[in-house]
């Protein structure tokens, strides 16, 4: 499997580059390095990841209100809160 390949399926998956190099075995280093080689799409940061897990783990009325507390600071354009809403859409969606 080339590295392009791996760091589709990382993508596809969710993975940072370290976890898609443990997994895989290859370099992570050498798959941070194909974002700019090959013109793809960032992969997410450790730090990302351990937003969005803290994000899943909040119940749905905890979210609602840090939500609240992001427009209320003005973070509209913050990452954490396109995290922050996306994961109350997917609730949503799957609470239909």
């Amino acid at each position: 499997m080339r590295i392009q390949d791996v760091y589709r399926l990382a993508l596809a998956r969710g993975l940072t580059a370290k976890q898609a190099g443990g997994e895989y075995k290859v370099n992570h280093q050498s798959l941070a390095k194909c974002k700019g080689r090959y013109n793809l799409p960032s992969l997410i940061s450790e730090a990302e990841k351990a937003v969005r897990e803290t994000l899943t783990k909040m119940y749905d009325k905890d979210l609602t209100s840090y939500i609240k507390v992001l427009e209320q600071h003005k973070f509209q354009k913050n990452k954490e809160y396109k995290y922050a809403t996306d994961e109350q859409a997917l609730r949503a969606k799957r609470n239909k």
